[in-house]
């Protein structure tokens, strides 16, 4: 099977989820996923809006993420770890 450069750009995920990206480098991002035409951007949430908004009249996807089971599962173990010692006891 041979492929078409687009047909490999229609395999990339473009991930603008560092979070200290600048407005400007988001949407610097957002432009080069659409001028490349990739299947998709993975966005930090609260820019989900506007990257759909660049996107529009592509067939580029916007999507986010919405969190991570593991990261969750992780928290509540060092929750369980952390708890009882920073619990004090009655002494009798």
């Amino acid at each position: 099977m041979e492929c078409t450069p687009r047909d490999i750009a229609k395999m990339i995920d473009h991930s603008l989820l560092r979070p200290t990206l600048s407005v400007d480098e988001l949407e610097q991002g957002i432009r080069l996923a659409r001028q490349y035409d990739v299947a998709s951007v993975c966005i930090m949430p609260y820019y989900l809006k506007r990257c759909a908004e660049l996107l529009a009249g592509s067939t580029v996807h916007a999507g986010t993420t919405i969190g991570c089971t593991r990261t969750a599962e992780i928290l509540e173990e060092c929750k369980r770890r952390i708890r009882p010692a920073s619990v004090p006891t009655a002494r009798t």
